[in-house]
């Protein structure tokens, strides 16, 4: 019933109403004053009383501008007491004069107003309680008496101050001690729903955006500390500590933990003004690395400063409630008696010197309970939102509020109802030409006004017919049916008379369907844009021509681009390279930013990569110049500098155009263009397109005008470069960089909660947020990347929110099972807005896999279907070299008597499908499958490491086989594909966390041209939640069918009938394998001979 109650009042639609009748009913003080509640084995109801007592006490004016709503609260706070003074004052001079004269901030201690209060009899009691207007009574047959105990409780209640949102949070603690992993409810693997947890959830609505934040850090932070927890548990039991004499020694070892010889305190700094903790406190801790591997030693000298180190005092005997202890050999206990974190300095070797000598000490120089932000980001996040807590800015913007918080019509911060709408929009490389605008525009809910014309040519541009924007400023259409109404024109003033390096114009555009244009559309428009991809659909694409789009018609916006991985950001980046986007204005933060380089150039998107090609371009730039003015006869150094070539610029250029432009007004003729052109000496030695001398004059002109539009560009981008001339130090050109220059800066979830500090401080500035696999961020980190700014008015300037993602695929990944299931942790801010009904654009043709293999999951996409290549293009269209099927479910039986096997908790394997994958892999590549066409997938970490080592050992050093592409866990593939992918789902006794249709919806949508998937049959046929996918696959036999006298590529077609062999299981295709690896050897050394 607690449970049930705070679910009520943590949610608007139910709280209007629940709170005044629990207020009414006074249900805390009922609760409080019950015996169930004093009974010391109920903790658990202590702890569920308190969160109904936060949602109880909930201030509703948190809601809006956060700034108001702390006045008002004071506001509040101050006419509450000044009823309880007068009401003192009028009743009682002699016992509360005391009272009714105080300030407001001593009535507000609890202990002193409970002792103000007490003082009363009970007459005197009852008349102020009656005077401040409570209950008096219950109804008849509620067993519940006010007495004076109640009374006393009420007021106290009713009166004392509460702690704020703000104060709980920056009270709290973001760093772990051994009582503060002490709640053994959270750390459980299994959840069984028995009892509820005493934790927030996560609901489609929230109260405000204060109280989201506060459940969000309250969820992190218990999820983190369980990771903690799960951590030190799993190396306490690997160091294996045996008690001797009422000490402690360790027969085992592990790679993350080492022995502390000894331990000293350097510094303990003088507190800082206003402050009790001192300033900082150093120490030197000495560290044993002689039970170590090599590898292991090098891996902990690399540790860096700030990442963050436990300290650990680990005793024998006694009863540790936190969990973290092992039973000993002798019976006894030996557990964590001590839990500190630390922020490292600097590792140094024994002589204090920054190399390492050959001994086995290290010295760990460190900073106790400082800690700035661990591997694993728990603290980064936490003290990103505890910042944002503190904050009184508004960092969501006012049309996206109420959409963020669940209230309202969702639809009104969308296109088309958000305004003002811009009046232009270049729709740039949408739209491949008139017969593709004709196919598309008619499918898309909007009103277009299409010519017949057949003269109209790329790129066509949108412009908006009847106007909505609205007198009084009114951001939202109340009407739905007021769509806007659009003509189409072509934007192609002249020709262009160049093309970007290495760049064809016939082959940088992709043709989009119609649910892709209007996603386009809706992207570059105002407000917020909910693009639901599912596999294989192009997601990144369209999130890739939204950028471009945004880019193109929006020269003063700049874009943040957010990816939950590297890889994503890695696909984003290459597809920009294609599109004419000047190089200087893309931006890769995070460590993943070398991994997205131009193929073209060594320079990558970094910081520092990105001050390296922009000194090298200025260079080019300034040599352009030097020809320009030795093409003009200019004499002196023009291209010297920046500062230089602007002066260039204005005394020499600009003169010259106005004058050719005046010559052209008076004769304007081709012949005029051809002999007048100031310019013609420098483009006659340069591969770029002449001046036409047989056209019209309005194309030669136009080739004219674009000539020129290149030079003015060559000065206007010596301007932007100007300031790097200026900047010496490195840092302020980075930050520069960072704040001014970029116009598309792009990073990972991750990356902007650990950084979002230093993002702030250094005043970065952005308009559009686009967020590719928006459905496997957390609700808290997608928030985060809400506030990388500060605004002088306290309001946000973004436009623009566009989530790209499949709800339908994984979800953020949530490692305690309570906070998982119960408090719905893993819930993505995209998967909330689609329960809510923010409308959706659906992506509704994929282009990547086989109709076949498509089919396992298209049952989960309404409206999912092929594009028309996939039915014409011949590799789709060819069978797999070697196979009867280009898709099977092959049952693995028991190896040796073993199914799967766990040597460590969650550590599970299963040797007869790691030895059928690699067997598998093998046979592809003997029939001349390229290595890096084939990936292998397995459900379980376990079993990536057990298909590693068997891949290594027989196989990378032989060069018939190689390593595949990929050998990785499905989780870490999604958004990934390869044309031949095995799958291998480990399970024998269960089906696991597979049971999750999401999860096995991703191993099912990485492939293209074949799919192999290794189980165990009676499990996973039996499991309701996959029976429509596996009905599909079990229409196929569970035995692998090959096909003999075939090579990679083969004419056969998938729909063609051949003879198979069947193989019986692992040792069978083993055999296959060896005698084929055999002929194929004495085959080589034949031709060698």
């Amino acid at each position: 019933m607690v449970e049930f109650l705070t679910d009520l009042l943590s949610q608007p639609p139910t709280r209007r109403y629940v709170h005044a009748l629990l207020e009414d009913l006074q249900i805390v003080i009922c609760i409080r004053l019950s015996p169930v509640y004093a009974q010391q084995e109920n903790q658990l109801l202590r702890d569920l009383v308190a969160l109904l007592e936060h949602f109880y006490y909930h201030d509703d004016s948190s809601a809006g501008d956060p700034r108001k709503a702390t006045l008002s609260v004071e506001s509040r706070y101050r006419r509450n007491i000044a009823r309880l003074q007068n009401a003192a004052l009028q009743m009682s001079k002699g016992k509360l004069t005391v009272l009714g004269l105080a300030n407001y901030a001593s009535i507000g201690q609890k202990d002193d107003l409970s002792l103000q209060i007490s003082m009363l009899d009970d007459g005197e009691l009852s008349e102020i309680y009656e005077r401040l207007l409570f209950r008096q009574n219950y109804p008849e047959g509620v067993p519940r008496h006010i007495d004076r105990s109640f009374m006393l409780c009420a007021i106290v209640e009713a009166f004392s101050k509460r702690e704020s949102l703000v104060d709980i949070v920056r009270n709290s603690s973001l760093l772990p001690t051994e009582e503060t992993l002490a709640n053994n409810l959270l750390h459980t693997e299994r959840y069984t729903w028995e009892s509820p947890v005493p934790v927030p959830k996560l609901n489609i609505q929230y109260l405000s955006i204060k109280d989201f934040l506060w459940r969000a850090f309250f969820l992190h932070r218990a999820e983190s500390f369980f990771e903690i927890h799960r951590d030190i548990q799993d190396t306490l039991r690997r160091l294996k500590p045996i008690s001797r004499a009422g000490s402690v020694a360790f027969s085992g070892n592990s790679k993350m933990a080492a022995q502390i010889n000894r331990l000293a305190i350097l510094e303990e700094a003088p507190s800082r003004v206003g402050e009790n903790l001192a300033a900082h406190v150093r120490a030197e801790v000495l560290l044993d690395l002689g039970a170590l591997s090599e590898d292991t030693k090098r891996e902990w000298e690399t540790l860096r400063p700030d990442d963050v180190v436990f300290l650990l005092s680990i005793r024998a005997g006694g009863d540790y409630g936190h969990g973290l202890s092992v039973r000993t050999p002798t019976g006894d206990n030996a557990g964590v008696y001590l839990l500190r974190c630390a922020e490292v300095i600097q590792v140094l070797g024994d002589n204090k010197l920054g190399s390492f000598p050959t001994t086995e000490k290290r010295k760990l120089h460190i900073r106790l309970d400082r800690a700035a932000y661990m591997e694993n980001n728990f603290k980064a996040v936490l003290s990103s939102i505890k910042c944002i807590i503190e904050n009184p800015a508004n960092f969501v913007p006012g049309w996206f509020e109420d959409a963020f918080l669940g209230c309202g019509d969702p639809s009104d911060a969308c296109f088309p109802r958000l305004l003002p709408l811009p009046n232009r929009i270049n729709l740039g490389e949408t739209i491949t030409s008139l017969e593709h605008l004709q196919e598309t525009f008619p499918k898309i809910p909007l009103d277009f006004d299409i010519p017949v014309l057949n003269d109209l040519g790329v790129p066509f541009v949108l412009t908006e017919l009847r106007s909505r924007h609205s007198s009084n400023d009114s951001q939202t259409h109340s009407s739905a049916s007021q769509y806007p109404s659009y003509s189409v024109s072509s934007g192609a003033d002249h020709p262009p008379a160049f093309v970007s390096e290495g760049r064809s114009l016939s082959n940088m555009t992709v043709k989009y369907t119609a649910a892709q244009v209007h996603a386009i559309l809706s992207g570059t428009n105002p407000g917020l844009s909910m693009i639901v991809g599912p596999p294989g659909t192009g997601k990144t694409d369209v999130a890739t021509q939204i950028i471009h789009n945004l880019y193109l018609n929006f020269p003063n916006e700049r874009t943040l681009v957010i990816a939950h991985s590297n890889q994503s950001l890695n696909q984003i980046f290459q597809k920009l390279e294609e599109r004419d986007i000047d190089e200087r204005h893309l931006l890769r933060l995070g460590h993943g930013e070398d991994d997205s380089q131009q193929p073209s150039s060594s320079m990558g998107y970094s910081k520092f990569g990105r001050i390296e090609s922009l000194a090298d371009l200025r260079s080019k730039l300034l040599e352009e110049v030097d020809q320009l003015s030795s093409s003009l006869g200019a004499p002196g150094a023009h291209g010297n500098s920046c500062e230089t070539a602007s002066y260039f610029y204005r005394v020499w250029i600009e003169p010259l155009w106005e004058k050719f432009n005046a010559k052209i007004a008076l004769s304007p003729t081709p012949a005029t263009i051809l002999t007048e052109f100031p310019f013609i000496d420098y483009f006659s030695g340069k591969q770029h397109r002449s001046l036409p001398t047989e056209s019209s004059l309005e194309v030669t002109m136009g080739v004219a005008k674009s000539c020129f539009e290149h030079i003015s560009k060559i000065f206007s981008q010596l301007d932007d470069l100007m300031p790097f001339e200026l900047l010496r130090n490195g840092r302020d050109k980075t930050n520069y960089l960072l704040c001014t220059e970029a116009r598309i800066i792009a990073m990972t979830s991750t990356y902007a909660a650990m950084k979002r500090e230093d993002i702030v401080r250094q005043g970065f500035r952005y308009d559009n947020i686009i967020m590719e696999e928006a459905a496997q961020i957390s609700e808290a980190e997608t928030f985060i990347t809400l506030t990388l700014q500060n605004s002088p008015d306290g309001k946000s300037p973004i436009k623009r929110v566009i989530l790209c993602g499949d709800h339908l695929q994984n979800s953020p990944v949530i490692q305690s099972s309570p906070l998982r299931y119960f408090a719905n942790m893993e819930q993505s801010l995209f998967a909330r807005f689609v329960r809510l009904g923010v409308p959706l654009i659906r992506l509704d043709k994929q282009g990547r896999a086989r109709p076949s293999i498509a089919s396992l999951y298209s049952w989960r996409y309404p409206g999912l279907g092929n594009l028309d290549y996939l039915s014409r293009s011949s590799e789709f269209l060819k069978a797999n070299a070697g196979f009867r099927h280009e898709l099977q479910f092959i049952n693995i039986d028991n190896f040796r008597g073993n199914g799967e096997q766990e040597p460590f908790p969650h550590f599970i394997q299963n040797l007869g499908e790691a030895e059928y994958s690699v067997a598998l892999f093998q046979y592809m590549r003997l029939l001349g499958y390229p290595a890096n066409k084939i990936s292998i997938l397995s459900s379980y970490s376990g079993q990536r490491a057990l298909i590693r080592d068997i891949i290594n050992h027989r196989c990378a050093k032989n060069p018939l086989f190689g390593t595949p592409a990929h050998i990785t866990t499905i989780d870490k593939f999604q958004g990934e594909q390869n044309d031949y992918i095995i799958v291998s789902l480990v399970r024998t006794k269960r089906v696991g966390y597979l049971r999750d249709m999401r999860r096995l919806t991703v191993g099912l949508s990485r492939a293209r041209l074949g799919l192999y998937i290794l189980g165990r049959l009676e499990i996973f046929q039996t499991c309701y939640e996959l029976k429509n996918a596996f009905s599909r696959l079990l229409q196929l036999p569970t035995k692998l069918e090959l096909t003999t006298g075939e090579m990679w590529p083969t004419e056969r077609l998938v729909t063609g009938s051949v003879e198979a062999t069947v193989i019986e299981g692992v040792e069978h295709l083993g055999k296959y394998v060896f005698e084929m690896t055999e002929a194929k050897l004495a085959s080589l050394k034949i031709q060698s001979q």
